[in-house]
């Protein structure tokens, strides 16, 4: 039956003219049944209809938001993101700011660190693909005024700027003080070590993030990173390039653009900081400028300007007439020639370039005596729109010049505490995720006894505990807030909470012995099940695991037994008899959408069965006979955890027998993509990669977590842990 679903849903998608309305109005409901694998069947043809000009539906953020749901949020940053930013660059207009809306929202659904590391690093690759043809506005091919060049990508790449600038102004600085500026900075280096046509572009990218950073940067922190990084590392590096023609360009036209794109950057920071920062902190740049020019050009008796007589050697590009009146001319007429004379070898050489300017401008030097202060003016962010299609920059992790900032004062606007700041500094210059600094960015207040278990939705933006004060509490984390309280608590249990999880589409299931299924955003009970034996004696439900999108499988302490839940029926729709010999289930782990399910038995067996069929595959006898958890670490090889003996490595093939034990008793595990945290005793944190190797070995503190650790959650994509204390503490920590 599902595979004629799927067969006719993508009939529909081959339909041009129904394919948009049928994703639309279809995808909602058919996912509510459909497994993971067609799920995939589907995502190449839903990318594909993404990219389509006339799909604006398709990038509403109530669509996005049901397809990160059914995805997984892995699979929508890594698969369908990519599109989404790159339509904020469409020619059509509503496409545009409805994919920019949504590009927001989902910068600020995620959070600072996975907006770093997946949506503004994006944004800033995106830009250099709206120059790709160094278009003018206009009729003219050629490039007529230095500081009158418009170029057609300038409205396009200003979509992409109000996006980058309301990140910052939502998070912190930080964003343009770690990735921002070296971004702009790595690039120029890949340009300088093989220039390229595909690069080209993206030195005018450059100039405009640099324009944006330095109106969104305080006067403080503008004075920190002008000199050494703006003005030498972007500025005055890319006029080495343009000035010297042994850096090839496509063309004389590109080079003379992207000239007169650095001469505007120049002057915006000029006008920015002032006349007298300008001569103290800007010099190098003019100081080249106008060398290069005295260089190429020299005035005869008579004032007039030729081409000076150069040597084959010589590799300097030889700048058109023109420009250099234009630079010549600007300056003078703002700053007055003595000023402007400061930054030449030789001042006679301005004598022809600046006698109209001095005829009529009497009063230059007056202009300079009133030249702006040397304090800076703080500019206000404009309204900007912006974007284009992405191509591959490899500029992707600016680890080395994010390093050569130096202190990171980075803090001093925005909502991110210093602690935030660092872990988005970490994700952007690709730390490695395998550490544990003993930091607290979150405190999350409202438990009263111990923490039994927290499970987060896949966005990692929202997150469930379960306690023994009988309670299950929603929490969202929030950055801008150090201490937060639970968005929602659930009602209805009466009894110890054993064990959470969250279903595929993120409704939640829980256990006091008694099963609640619930949609925390609705707020509504879906289901509430006992055990319901046929013998009479229901017992506990202690422990429940998804075994796909829409099955949940539960184990009871009074049987040998597994049942699973079917969200789509809302009740139980077998019972799995997991071993012939006699034991009660005290522990269970799924793999594979239900290909593979162990589950440890009070007499020390550990089976091994198809949930999908229930055929048991194998039977193993283990010295575990008050087994806490077990965990699937590859398809043959699990953790075992007692609560009395050391936790151990299993190998199930081809007989079961320990590879490896642990150094103490495991009170909680988690595995994720590429690691394996637990909780051991004495309050130990350890971290081990798939392999088993030791990543990390540390204690947490008890003025670091009240009490004993009792819950852990690691989440990836924010490279931080959840941990839960016997008190009721939750912190997040880095």
């Amino acid at each position: 039956m599902e595979l004629c679903v799927v067969a006719a849903f993508q009939q529909l998608l081959e339909d041009e003219e129904a394919c948009i309305q049928a994703v639309h109005r279809l995808m909602p409901v058919i996912t509510r049944s459909l497994s993971q694998s067609a799920l995939e069947d589907l995502i190449n043809p839903m990318i594909e209809l993404i990219q389509c000009e006339t799909s604006v539906k398709l990038l509403d953020r109530r669509f996005l938001m049901h397809v990160s749901i059914c995805y997984g949020t892995h699979t929508f940053l890594d698969l369908f993101l990519p599109p989404i930013v790159e339509a904020c660059a469409s020619m059509n207009c509503d496409r545009s700011v409805v994919a920019k809306e949504s590009i927001m929202w989902l910068a600020k659904r995620y959070g600072p660190v996975i907006c770093a590391k997946f949506i503004s690093s994006n944004l800033l690759r995106i830009m250099a693909s709206c120059y790709e043809g160094f278009e003018l506005v206009g009729f003219d091919e050629e490039p007529k005024s230095v500081f009158g060049v418009i170029l057609q990508g300038d409205e396009t790449c200003s979509r992409i700027e109000s996006l980058l600038s309301e990140i910052v102004l939502t998070y912190s600085v930080t964003f343009i003080t770690v990735q921002f500026l070296p971004f702009c900075v790595d690039l120029i280096e890949q340009f300088h070590k093989r220039p390229s046509v595909q690069l080209e572009p993206g030195l005018v990218s450059v100039f405009r993030i640099v324009e944006l950073s330095i109106r969104s940067m305080s006067d403080h922190q503008l004075m920190n990173y002008l000199e050494e990084f703006i003005i030498q590392k972007v500025i005055y590096r890319v006029l080495t390039i343009l000035l010297d023609v042994s850096f090839q360009f496509s063309s004389v036209r590109v080079r003379n653009i992207v000239i007169c794109k650095v001469c505007q950057l120049l002057h915006s920071i000029t006008q920015k900081i002032g006349t007298e920062n300008s001569r103290i902190y800007a010099s190098q740049p003019f100081k080249l400028i106008f060398s290069t020019f005295s260089a190429i050009y020299e005035t005869n008796e008579e004032l007039r300007i030729n081409v000076r007589r150069r040597s084959p050697e010589n590799t300097l590009f030889e700048v058109p007439l023109w420009m250099v009146e234009d630079v010549v001319d600007k300056f003078a007429k703002e700053w007055g020639v003595p000023f402007l004379s400061s930054f030449c070898d030789d001042p006679a050489f301005l004598i022809p370039f600046i006698s109209n300017t001095v005829s009529s401008s009497p009063n230059i030097t007056s202009q300079m005596a009133h030249s702006p202060p040397s304090s800076f003016t703080a500019y206000s962010l404009g309204n900007m729109s912006s974007g284009n299609r992405l191509f591959s920059l490899s500029a992707s992790s600016p680890v080395s010049s994010a390093n050569s900032l130096g202190g990171l004062s980075l803090c001093d606007s925005g909502s991110l505490s210093a602690v935030w700041c660092a872990r988005v500094s970490a994700a952007v210059c690709g730390v490695d995720n395998y550490r544990f600094d003993h930091l607290s960015l979150c405190n999350f207040t409202g438990h009263q006894e111990r923490i039994r278990k927290l499970a987060a939705i896949s966005n990692e933006n929202s997150f469930v505990s379960a306690s023994s004060d009988k309670t299950v509490k929603l929490w969202s984390i929030k950055p801008e807030q150090d201490e937060i309280g639970c968005q929602w608590t659930y009602p209805n249990h009466t009894r110890s909470v054993h064990d959470v999880t969250i279903l595929a589409d993120n409704s939640i299931a829980s256990t006091d012995g008694v099963l609640h299924v619930w949609d925390p955003f609705r707020t509504t009970l879906l289901a509430q099940l006992e055990w319901d034996s046929k013998e009479g004696n229901g017992g506990n439900i202690m422990r429940i695991e998804n075994v796909d999108r829409h099955i949940l499988s539960a184990i009871c302490s009074l049987h040998s037994t597994v049942k699973l839940f079917d969200s789509r029926v809302g009740g139980w729709t077998c019972e799995l008899k997991v071993s012939p010999g006699p034991g009660l289930t005290r522990a269970i782990t799924v793999r594979d959408n239900g290909n593979k399910m162990a589950v440890a038995l009070s007499n020390g067996t550990l089976a091994i069965l198809d949930a999908r069929n229930g055929k048991i595959n194998a039977l193993a006898q283990t010295n575990s006979t008050h087994t806490v958890s077990v965990n699937w670490l590859s398809d043959s090889r699990l953790l075992v955890c007692d609560a009395d003996e050391c936790g151990v490595f299993l190998e199930t093939i081809p007989r079961a027998h320990i590879v490896r034990k642990l150094q103490d008793p495991v009170s909680a595990a988690v595995l994720t993509d590429n690691s394996l945290v637990t909780l051991q005793t004495g309050s130990m944190l350890r971290v081990y990669r798939n392999s088993g190797e030791l990543q990390i070995e540390t204690k947490i503190r008890p003025d670091e977590l009240p009490g004993t650790p009792t819950a852990v959650l690691p989440l990836p994509l924010n490279c931080s842990y959840l941990i839960g204390s016997s008190h009721g503490a939750i912190r997040l920590m880095c």
